[in-house]
C-alpha cells in the first residue's frame, strides 16, 4: 500500500513540476517506490527529503510573503504621507 501511495505522490509531483505527464514521472514514481518497500534507511533518506522540500516551501513562502507586505506598508505610506 505504501508504494502505490508513494509512485502516486512522486509521479504527481513530477508533474507538476515539470508539466509533464508521462514516462518521467511514472518512472520516478516506481523508483522511490521501489526504494521505499526494500530499506528502511532509504525510505528514512527519502522521507527526510521530502520534509526538508515542504519546509523550505514554506520558509520561501514566508519571506516572500513578508516582503510583499512590506513593500504594500511603504507604498501606503507613500500615499498617505501623515
Amino acid at each position: 500500500m505504501l508504494h502505490k501511495i508513494a509512485t502516486a505522490v512522486i509521479t504527481n509531483h513530477v508533474q507538476s513540476e515539470t508539466a509533464k505527464a508521462g514516462p518521467l514521472g511514472l518512472l520516478a514514481g516506481l523508483v522511490v517506490g521501489t526504494v521505499l518497500r526494500r530499506s528502511v534507511p532509504g525510505a528514512i533518506i527519502i522521507g527526510g527529503v521530502m520534509v526538508a522540500r515542504q519546509l523550505f516551501k514554506l520558509k520561501r513562502n514566508v519571506e516572500a510573503k513578508r516582503v510583499a507586505d512590506a513593500k504594500a506598508a511603504e507604498d501606503e505610506a507613500e500615499a498617505h504621507p501623515s
